[in-house]
């Protein structure tokens, strides 16, 4: 509605009127609103029957009306559940392209067929009335005016959605000179089609409510009210659109109130169309605060405690989430209403939103896209008309977590994110702290990334949401620890070794977090666990070990290594030569040895209190006797072997014949083969000659011819 209490059109009548003799003839003439609407036009060439998606079902009352109407009006049989969080009104207006111009007394619906909330015509700043078409879905609206084809330019016009049509129904509204219109068109598929060929049609009327009623005795689109232009406005006839059959009076026992510019929508959970408001008599001065619900067959008018104050241009919608009818806003003579109200089992229930569009009358309301949020578009304050676009919803919260906060670069981790309110679908973008990032779009409201961290560190994951109406959210988890994965390294000590000898293992976690688990396998079919166990292998070979950990991450690594086995050292019988040594005599000693890990040392004991360290070593035992001769040969690894012998050392001969008892008289030369003193000078000399002249026995003439020594 404009600035002051009647609507614009009949604004412009009053400033017509200057004298009150004028106003009280014109009020004697245009106080009866018509009764017949205009001639019907011919039929285009295509049937409407070729556009209904069914034959209707024909209106026949029924036959329980008679007592309906004997009974008074029903209350609601299911009461709206509470909804937490409670929804709010959320701006979603986008400057430019993205909105239509300010505009009111536009007329604004659902349509599911096509997922798009549809707007038509409406007040312009620059165009009044207009005949734009817009539709609103995926968060912006876009402008389908076609360049050809659209109904005229109109104001305060009635639009609903026809399921037997499967499209959208325009009736009448207010045209390019304030007159009241009485053609129908169908929008479906982005193409209007002009239906005012079907006849009878309500008479011409702008601000009237049309709303869709499933129920048998309306079964299509039922327009009730609405001003006819004259001076007086108000009428309380109820027509409904019956697809093929075109448009009924519906005669009742029982009419509704006589008004315009009033709210009205079917209500599905307690099954009647609900209408509130609206004004009526001259000028439409006369505001209503009155409910009514149409069921059964006939108006009947509810008696709730509270409702909201007297009112018109105010807007209706049913609300699928909460189970319940929305109204919003109106006028009030100079007084604009921002407030909002349920309506559900017979109670009128004042709303407490968090947030809210400022004061209008005159806007368009409907579900949005979805079918789930309700929609809220322009309107009028004061002679300014508005532009900005409202949800009315339970505004995007989205929670994002991590499945873990503690994993490893080997590992990948869930970036979960639940989102709450909103519209469907949703848009998600993530971050995931390292670089990188994914989007994901769905019906949600759960959603799962899976992620792998190329590299240690703490990164925290964030989201951005957009819902299907262009709400926004955002969220980020807490810090998540990235490590490296585990590493092993496997060490034994020693590599090499022999037989029946323990090897000890290491396993040494180089990353990971602990507690470690570890698995050993020995590859002789034995096995340990612990980090640091030890085998001993029974038999000569090589062996391939295998260690195996496991972090408290369930993340594994391994390594393996290579063990070579030998036998035990192994000494052969000891050999000596000469076989029959004496006291002077050197004895080689000999022992080939086997097995063992090399390097191998040597230990000789001969028995004579001396030994030797090396492998094949000479001895001369300064005594006759038996000797026990033992060699120990040990192997790096601490693997030994030993071997004895026997060897019996004989006195070696003397050189020269004992020399005889001395006598107690004279001196004696004693002969010894110990006296190192040097031969004289004419010794080697004689020596050669007798050798050669009397050979062997010159020899051991000489032998025995060497001077004595007295002692």
């Amino acid at each position: 509605m404009a600035a002051v209490s009647p609507p614009p059109s009949i604004r412009n009548l009053r400033r017509g009127v200057v004298a009150g003799l004028v106003l009280a003839v014109l009020v004697a003439v245009l106080i009866v609103p018509p009764t017949n609407g205009p001639e019907p036009r011919a039929p285009p060439s295509t049937s409407l029957l070729a556009l209904s998606s069914g034959p209707p079902m024909p209106h026949t009352p029924s036959a329980a009306n008679a007592s309906d109407a004997a009974t008074a009006p029903r209350g609601g049989t299911m009461d709206a559940p509470a909804i937490s969080p409670p929804p709010t009104w959320v701006n979603v207006s986008r400057s430019g392209a993205g909105s239509p111009p300010p505009v009111y007394a536009e007329s604004v619906v659902y349509d599911p067929a096509a997922h798009e909330t549809l707007l038509f015509g409406g007040c312009y700043v620059k165009q009044c009335p207009g005949n734009e078409t817009w539709a609103f879905t995926n968060g912006s609206w876009t402008n389908l005016t076609p360049r050809s084809g659209s109904p005229p330019a109109r104001d305060y016009a009635s639009l609903d959605y026809d399921p037997h049509m499967g499209g959208v129904l325009l009736f009448g509204g207010q045209g390019t000179n304030h007159g009241p219109l009485d053609d129908t068109w169908l929008y479906r598929g982005g193409v209007w089609t002009n239906l005012t060929y079907v006849s009878p049609a309500p008479p011409a009327r702008w601000g009237a409510a049309l709303a869709f009623d499933p129920d048998p005795e309306a079964n299509g689109s039922v327009l009730y009210g609405g001003c006819g232009g004259g001076l007086s406005c108000g009428f309380n006839d109820t027509w409904v659109w019956q697809g093929g059959a075109g448009w009924t009076d519906l005669t009742l026992a029982g009419p509704g109130p006589a008004v315009s510019s009033e709210a009205m929508a079917f209500d599905p959970v307690d099954d009647y169309l609900l209408l509130f408001g609206g004004c009526g008599g001259v000028f439409c001065l006369g505001l209503s605060n009155q409910t009514w619900e149409f069921y059964g067959g006939q108006w009947w008018e509810g008696t709730p405690a509270t409702h909201p104050v007297a009112r018109a241009g105010t807007e209706l919608v049913y609300d699928p989430v909460g189970h319940r009818m929305v109204l919003f806003g109106g006028q009030n003579f100079t007084i604009y209403f921002s407030d909002t109200w349920s309506y559900s089992g017979g109670v009128w229930q004042p709303l407490a939103p968090a947030s809210s569009p400022s004061a209008r009358s005159d806007a368009g309301l409907a579900l949005d896209a979805s079918g789930t949020a309700l929609l809220l578009v322009g309107g009028n304050v004061a002679g300014t008309s508005e532009n900005d676009t409202w949800l009315f919803t339970v505004p995007d919260s989205v929670l994002l977590t991590s499945s873990a906060l503690a994993l490893e670069t080997t590992q990948s981790v869930d970036v979960n994110a639940s989102v709450t309110g909103g519209v469907a679908p949703y848009h998600l973008t993530v971050a995931f702290g390292d670089g990188t990032g994914a989007a994901v779009s769905g019906p949600g409201p759960t959603f799962s990334l899976a992620h792998r961290y190329g590299f240690a560190g703490a990164y925290v994951a964030s989201v951005n949401l957009t819902d299907a109406d262009g709400l926004v959210a955002s969220a980020s988890t807490a810090s998540i620890r990235v490590t490296s994965g585990p590493a092993l390294n496997a060490t034994a000590t020693p590599l090499w070794t022999d037989v029946g000898l323990a090897v000890s293992f290491l396993a040494t976690n180089i990353s990971g977090a602990a507690p470690f688990a570890y698995a050993w396998s020995f590859g002789d079919g034995a096995s340990a666990t612990g980090a640091s166990p030890s085998h001993a292998f029974s038999a000569p070979g090589t062996y391939t070990v295998r260690a195996n950990l496991t972090d408290a991450f369930g993340v594994t690594a391994n390594d393996s290594l290579t063990v070579t086995v030998v036998a035990l050292p192994s000494a052969a019988p000891l050999s000596f030569s000469p076989a029959a040594p004496n006291n002077t005599t050197p004895v080689e000693w000999h022992s080939s040895v086997s097995g063992g890990t090399a390097p191998l040392s040597y230990s000789w004991r001969f028995g004579d209190g001396t030994g030797s360290s090396i492998p094949s070593p000479t001895h001369t035992f300064g005594t006759p006797g038996t000797y026990r001769v033992t060699l120990w040969v040990n192997d790096t690894v601490g693997g030994r072997s030993f071997e004895t012998a026997s060897i019996t050392v004989s006195a070696a001969k003397l050189s020269s014949p004992p020399p005889p008892p001395p006598s107690n008289n004279s001196t004696t030369v004693v002969r010894t083969t110990n006296v190192t003193a040097p031969a004289p000078s004419w010794f080697w000399p004689a020596v050669v000659g007798l050798v050669a002249a009397g050979g062997a026995g010159s020899f051991a003439l000489l032998r025995w011819g060497r001077p004595r020594v007295a002692r």
